[in-house]
């Protein structure tokens, strides 16, 4: 196995994605209290989302200065919006369905926790990669594909197939490392 392809996959092994990712936003989660659990004002739910999302990223980039209120609940609505919309995360909070505030700060929790994972294989990771040519591009993803004892199973899963969609293998490399069972956590 060359050096590239231990250092890549030490960058996506279980050990150091879950202490780099896993751990850190379970713990900044835990930290956070609620101001409630339950409530009826729209803009009250927002503040507190957007005090939530300030004070992960607040951990997770360093508390050097206060995460800006507004960007905090800029975040929150867009990442409400791929959670099912705002309308959806009011009614949890209003009447605690499928565990209110509390199951809606996981949720939120798991979005930033996925987006900070972006954020990792896109700037650490998928540069390990970038000055490969393209024989060292296959080289690299033929010995991939022996060190997990994949068959090569038509054009995607070939040494070239995936010479060629190194972003998308090493994305489903690392969400396959952190969900072994393919279910979310």
């Amino acid at each position: 196995m060359t050096l590239l392809l231990e250092e890549l996959l030490h960058a996506l092994s279980p050990a150091v994605l879950r202490a780099q990712f896993v751990l850190p936003h379970d713990a900044w989660r835990e930290e956070f209290l609620p101001r409630f659990l339950t409530t009826t004002s729209h803009d009250e739910l927002v503040a507190e989302l957007g005090r939530f999302v300030a004070h992960l990223q607040e951990q997770w980039f360093g508390n050097v200065l206060p995460w800006p209120r507004e960007h905090a609940e800029t975040t929150a609505r867009r990442l409400l919006t791929r959670m099912g919309g705002e309308l959806a995360a009011m009614r949890r909070c209003r009447h605690a369905d499928h565990g209110g505030l509390r199951t809606l700060l996981d949720d939120l929790e798991r979005a930033l926790q996925e987006e900070a994972l972006t954020q990792y294989l896109d700037c650490h990771v998928m540069p390990m990669l970038y000055h490969l040519t393209p024989a060292e591009s296959l080289h690299l993803a033929e010995q991939y594909l022996h060190e997990f004892n994949l068959l090569p199973d038509g054009e995607l899963e070939s040494p070239a197939g995936i010479a060629l969609r190194w972003r998308q293998v090493v994305h489903q490399h690392a969400q396959a490392v952190l969900n072994p069972s393919g279910a979310r956590r």
